[in-house]
């Protein structure tokens, strides 16, 4: 009984198996297969440059700050009270070479003056005096040898009378030997005055060249009472009033900036300059730079760089920055530039403003100028070959604010894309819109920019495949 119940469930589960087999093979034939759609490669439009070798000068830029050639801090150099102030003498104002910008009260050193003339000329009548009285005992001291020459011809004679004809008295010998040890007494004294008085010159000669140094100081002193402008400049600083004590001690009185000559020091990247500009070692001192050429430079206001450009010229290497490892060269600013709108005397260039100065440098041959949104930021390029794109590996020659110099990798005539368009298949098939050369670099002159140093790429020379594909 148990055995039969057994193939009882056995023949029930073969059954529904292939009844469920059965419906299974019904319901697949009643369905209907997909319609097939035929696939079609999506293209994409791109805009792309020809291009050709070109021989370019290159065009060093970098940034200073306008400072004036000459700048003067005018102090008091004596004490006294302010008198006088120059009408125009407030910050901004000009004023004109010579003119007086304040005045101390002069009178203590107009005094000064006086008493050193004085003294001055005591001296000298002390050494006319001295002088005179020299002359004076000159004539005497030859009296005095005259009377001790006949002083000691009477003592002579006397004493032939005494000792030898023994015809005059002791007594009367013994009056000449007297006269004539007076006479030489009055000579020996004249001797020595006159022997004193080279000494007693030399000292009124110092005293008079001191007296003389005396006055020309009050004198000076007197003359530093006014102070005026060293040449035409522009008031940067005043810290002085009408009724002001003040004194050598004092700073920054008056600060005066001569704007006629400005220039501008701007640092550029040492290996740059080796590489693009003109700059040789001093012929007999090879530690330092030689004199710039003095090539004609752009200086642009960095707040208008349309509308503020003056001209300028290189004039010299200023110093090298160790920590930063840059040049510091100078250019000197000369006129504003030609053919601006509006004027460009309308709106002036002064100390103080930050510029951009362009520098050109040497010429390169046989490089290819490129947007520098054609390189992608794996440094290679996109060029269109039989109407699809291919990542080239290029080598950049010199990145000038936003263009790129390429001096490997490409070839005359190639079809390089102006902007990578995003991530896409090495090989995408694409609609290329040539781009007119001229028009382009008119519009990227037309909008002056600062230039962004590039950071050094690292990368696979080698062409290879992009991985992601389009959407």
């Amino acid at each position: 009984m148990r055995i039969r119940s057994v193939i009882v469930r056995a023949v029930l589960v073969v059954l529904l198996i292939g009844g469920g087999a059965v419906v299974m093979n019904r319901l697949a034939a009643l369905r209907k297969p997909p319609p097939q759609a035929e696939t079609v490669e999506r293209r994409l439009r791109v805009e792309a440059l020809r291009v050709d070798p070109l021989t370019l000068r290159t065009l060093l830029t970098g940034f200073g700050q306008a400072r004036a050639d000459r700048r003067v801090e005018l102090i008091p150099q004596v004490a006294g009270r302010i008198i006088e102030v120059h009408p125009d003498l407030d910050v901004g104002r000009y004023i004109d070479r010579g003119e007086t910008l304040f005045r101390i009260d002069p009178r203590d050193y107009e005094a000064a003056v006086e008493q050193a003339r004085a003294a001055l000329d005591s001296l000298g009548a002390q050494k006319a005096r001295l002088a005179q009285a020299r002359e004076n005992d000159q004539r005497r001291i030859e009296i005095a040898r005259r009377t001790l020459e006949l002083a000691r011809r009477d003592f002579e004679r006397f004493r032939q009378l005494v000792e030898v004809d023994r015809v005059e008295s002791p007594a009367r010998m013994d009056q000449a030997e007297t006269a004539m040890n007076q006479a030489r007494e009055q000579v020996v004294a004249l001797e020595n005055a006159l022997a004193l008085y080279p000494a007693q010159l030399r000292d009124l000669d110092a005293q008079l060249q001191s007296a003389r140094a005396r006055l020309e100081q009050a004198r000076l002193d007197l003359e530093r009472t006014r102070v005026t402008a060293p040449f035409t400049g522009r008031v940067d600083r005043k810290s002085i009033e009408i009724g002001q004590l003040v004194g050598p001690s004092m700073a920054n009185a008056v600060t005066l900036v001569d704007d006629a000559s400005l220039e501008i020091p701007v640092p550029l990247e040492g290996g740059e300059v080796a590489r693009w500009l003109d700059v040789q070692s001093l012929p007999d001192q090879p530690t330092w730079f030689s004199r710039l050429e003095g090539r004609p430079v752009v200086i642009r206001w960095t707040e208008q760089p349309d509308r503020v450009q003056w001209a300028g010229r290189l004039d010299r290497i200023e110093r090298f920055d160790p920590q930063t490892r840059t040049v510091h060269v100078v250019a000197r600013v000369t006129r504003p530039l030609d053919g601006q709108s509006p004027a460009p005397s309308d709106f002036p260039l002064v100390e103080g403003m930050f510029c951009q100065v362009e520098i050109p440098g040497r010429e390169v041959a046989g490089v290819y100028r490129l947007p520098r949104s054609a390189v992608g930021p794996d440094g290679n390029v996109l060029i269109v070959n039989d109407s699809r794109i291919h990542s080239r590996a290029v080598h950049i020659a010199r990145y000038e604010g936003d263009t790129v110099l390429i001096d490997d990798g490409l070839q005359p005539g190639q079809i390089v894309l102006t902007t990578q368009p995003g991530i896409v298949l090495d090989g995408t098939l694409v609609d290329v819109d040539l781009v007119d050369p001229q028009t382009l670099w008119d519009d990227a002159a037309a909008s002056p920019g600062a230039p962004v140093p590039a950071p050094p790429i690292e990368r696979d020379e080698r062409p290879r495949e992009l991985e992601v594909t389009a959407p």
